[in-house]
């Protein structure tokens, strides 16, 4: 049985039916790679280099298989990670994950400010 999709009313071929096809995809990327890893990775870069190249390999190949994974699952339930988590074990496991998501990018952000007012020598200098 085909699950009917609110996006149906757009035509074959039409730019709203591929951008509904690939909107969900962005937003699993964005829920994997965040700021906080694209700082860690930029930092660690400058400091050591290509000697760290195995732990971005690895690291892409886990993120692969968290999107593969997280793409089937929706696709298969028409539903999205943290419904099925609601569903499955309740709403005090999704509001964890949801408070936890919250904390991650919070921190995420903090380290990114941080991270830039270093990095830009901006202080307390007085210049008079």
């Amino acid at each position: 049985m085909p699950i009917k999709s609110r996006f149906s009313r757009h035509s074959k071929g039409s730019l709203g039916k591929f951008i509904t096809s690939i909107g969900p995809g962005v937003f699993i990327i964005g829920y994997i790679i965040g700021t906080g890893s694209v700082t860690t990775l930029a930092a660690s870069g400058a400091k050591y280099g290509m000697s760290m190249t195995w732990a971005l390999a690895l690291s892409c190949f886990f993120t692969y298989i968290l999107i593969v994974n997280i793409r089937r699952l929706t696709i298969l339930s028409g539903n999205t990670l943290v419904y099925l988590i609601r569903i499955n074990f309740g709403k005090v496991a999704a509001l964890f994950i949801i408070a936890g998501l919250m904390v991650t990018v919070l921190a995420s952000v903090i380290g990114v400010t941080a991270f830039s007012i270093i990095c830009s020598g901006s202080g307390s200098t007085d210049s008079s």
